[in-house]
């Protein structure tokens, strides 16, 4: 698993609500996938997330918690870190302004 980040916010950010920034989670890149996948998210500020990958029926299978900065992240997830599992399965971004979920395929 590796990470990298920077500062710099997506011209494509979100406003919601009274001026409120919201995180954004973006689809993994490739999907389907076999050897690796990148999951990018972007947080308007400073803050706490945990990514989790969760089979179909909910169990968990992967976590990474950490604290990072405002700006755009991207994970790379290897098909390693979860290796008893193919098919389709969730990822979530949890942070203190909510919870975003996506879907993806693992096909090895």
């Amino acid at each position: 698993l590796t990470e990298s980040g920077s500062g710099v916010a997506s011209p494509g950010q979100k406003v919601k609500g009274e001026g409120i920034r919201t995180p954004e989670l973006y689809q993994n890149t490739p999907n389907p996938f076999s050897g690796e996948t990148k999951i990018g998210f972007w947080l308007p500020e400073s803050m706490t997330a945990t990514l989790r990958v969760m089979d179909v029926t909910g169990k968990e299978l992967y976590r990474l918690s950490g604290t990072y900065s405002g700006g755009n992240h991207l994970i790379t997830l290897e098909a390693g870190s979860i290796p008893e599992v193919k098919g389709v399965l969730f990822y979530q971004l949890e942070t203190e302004r909510g919870v975003l979920n996506k879907r993806m395929v693992k096909v090895n």
